[in-house]
């Protein structure tokens, strides 16, 4: 049980991958493969090495792991254009479905704030359909996750920090919020309960998305 006290928000961001669509666990298969195929980094440690860094673009997770390695660029064209496979035949789940429906009840505006490219987010909301967003957020060069994301709600919303809340599942998400001083919620997928609650203490972690209109319904 959380410790932390959540006011009910004006408005929910919600990361995509590992968050609102469960493509993580493939991503992160595809990144290792590719790892070891071009940089003999085994298996297991090229997939932790990933979860380890996911939150960012995987162009900057490269340079983490492989710091200037000239072999980057190719790596990264070839995870952008093989994970489209993975990312478009990976479905909302029921509980995805029922949990943005519930807050839409309970006048709580939902954003997207991903940072796959934004052509490829709207193509995907354009086959899953049963969304139904108010304001849909993804990469462009210059406006990624994180910041420019937030103040953008900010401004559109006319509302504060506080009056919104972040979900992701990667402790990334969770170091952003706390920096720019917006409640956060774990989402369990990628990273443990117990990781995230060593990072963030007294935070709210969930299972399922459906637990958080719960939170504010009591």
């Amino acid at each position: 049980m959380a410790t932390l006290q959540y006011s009910v928000p004006k408005a929910i961001l919600f990361d995509l991958d590992g968050t609102l669509i469960n493509t993580m666990e493939g991503f992160a298969d595809l990144a290792a493969e590719l790892i070891e195929k071009n940089y003999g980094m085994p298996f297991p440690e090229g997939r932790r090495n990933y979860i380890t860094t996911s939150g960012i673009p995987f162009k900057h997770q490269l340079e983490v792991i492989f710091p200037g390695d000239p072999r980057n660029f190719g790596v990264q064209k070839e995870f952008e254009a093989r994970k489209l496979d993975v990312f478009f035949n990976t479905p909302p789940s029921d509980d995805t479905i029922s949990a943005l429906r519930q807050l839409k009840m309970l006048g709580i505006k939902t954003v997207v704030s991903s940072n796959n490219y934004y052509d490829f987010v709207l193509k995907y909301f354009s086959k899953y359909t049963e969304f139904g967003f108010d304001m849909i957020l993804a990469y462009r060069d210059g406006f990624a996750k994180g910041r420019a994301h937030i103040h953008h709600v900010i401004n559109e919303f006319r509302i504060t920090e506080n009056e919104m809340i972040f979900v992701g599942d990667s402790l990334h998400d969770g170091d952003v919020a706390r920096e720019l001083g917006i409640p956060f919620i774990g989402r369990i997928a990628i990273r443990t309960r117990e990781e995230f609650l060593d990072r963030f203490p007294g935070i709210y972690c969930v299972d399922r998305l459906t637990q958080i209109p719960e939170l504010f319904s009591r």
